[in-house]
């Protein structure tokens, strides 16, 4: 029930969807934050390196392996090493901490709309060179042309105007500057999706549909998933939670398998000259 309205929301009332997934966020972080610090939410990514990909990682990520794998997949090309970096929608700080912890950048700034969220970030991710702030992907209050990287991780599906905010990310990249974006949308809006990439002014470097990664590692993490929202959620909340986070026979794991929802990874790149 919870899962079709929000599936409404999101295809039929996107001038509701930001302060409708606001919302829910906000009421998630009652039950399922309220015991052991959770760093990440989104689904994660699974390929024939998992396993090497998580003996790699230091022991305390190693739980989190195959969310961090998404942002690794999404950056492994991408020279972060003493860039300026923005994590836009960085939700619980586990992707802004993995990339100012390994892969060094000269700063990383996560911003979320969740006033919640920022509050747990600061509390829980002190790590050198990285801070939080609230903050709208709609409209980035930073100056022009201040950050080499943007990485925006499930995170766009959630916003009023998509468009507005790939015109904010452009403004404040620098000239060559890179916005690394990965997202889950129903099958049938990726054209929608794509022109408004089009639209955007920012280059395509390369794409990729995730989508079969994507469901691996929700098969993967299911049994986990399970048992963290029957310990933390009220049993009637339980099946809309079980949709929501993608365990074994919801509504978004069924969705991902029978192809009627996809995954998208792209690199883009605002010109030199823009």
């Amino acid at each position: 029930m919870i899962h079709n309205f929000y599936a409404f929301i999101t295809s039929y009332a996107p001038h509701l969807r930001k302060h409708a997934f606001r919302f829910a966020y906000n009421v998630m972080s009652r039950f399922i934050f309220s015991g052991e610090p959770i760093a990440f939410l989104n689904y994660g990514y699974a390929d024939d390196n998992t396993e090497m990909f998580r003996e790699n990682l230091k022991a305390p990520d190693r739980e989190d392996h195959l969310s961090i794998r998404l942002y690794s997949r999404l950056l492994d090309e991408i020279p972060i090493a003493h860039k300026r970096v923005m994590d836009v929608g960085c939700g619980r700080g586990g992707g802004s901490s993995y990339i100012a912890r390994y892969l060094r950048p000269a700063e990383i700034v996560g911003v979320d709309y969740s006033t919640r969220s920022i509050t747990f970030c600061n509390r829980h991710h002190k790590v050198e060179n990285l801070q939080f702030r609230v903050g709208d992907a709609e409209n980035l209050r930073f100056e022009p042309n201040s950050f080499d990287v943007i990485v925006n991780v499930e995170s766009s599906h959630a916003y009023s105007d998509e468009s507005a905010f790939f015109a904010s990310a452009r403004r404040i990249l620098a000239p060559n500057g890179l916005l690394c974006f990965c997202d889950v949308r129903p099958s049938n809006r990726l054209v929608e999706l794509e022109k408004k990439i089009d639209e955007s002014q920012l280059q395509l470097v390369w794409k990729s549909d995730i989508s079969t990664n994507v469901l691996r590692a929700l098969r993967l993490g299911s049994e986990s998933r399970t048992q963290m929202i029957r310990q933390t959620f009220p049993k009637v909340m339980q099946q809309s939670a079980f949709d929501w986070a993608g365990v074994e026979g919801g509504a978004v794991a069924r969705s991902f398998a029978d192809g009627s929802r996809s995954y998208i990874a792209c690199v883009l790149q605002k010109p030199a000259n823009r």
